[in-house]
């Protein structure tokens, strides 16, 4: 099950992404500040949740996993490349 905005009491956003290939973004951060988690605006919908201090990613929509699964990705894999992402945007 997917979760939403209304699964992240007190997290706040904290603004806008460029537009994605499936439409407009926003980043909302936890209330104690270690996690970011991407929104998806028309529907509410996270997206992925990455810890800010080590970009370990702790939780992934089932729409991105179902495509991960589809293109041969394993999600070990995923994690991996989101850690040396976020590690070189840091």
């Amino acid at each position: 099950m997917s979760k939403t905005v209304k699964d992240l009491p007190g997290w706040k956003p904290t603004g806008p992404l460029k537009k994605g290939i499936r439409g407009n973004y926003e980043t909302y951060i936890s209330p104690d500040g270690k996690k970011l988690a991407q929104i998806h605006l028309d529907d509410e919908e996270v997206v992925i949740i990455i810890e800010r201090e080590t970009g370990e990613v702790s939780y992934i929509h089932p729409i991105t996993l179902e495509g991960l699964k589809i293109t041969g990705v394993s999600v070990e894999e995923f994690k991996e490349t989101m850690k040396r992402v976020w590690r070189a945007v840091k």
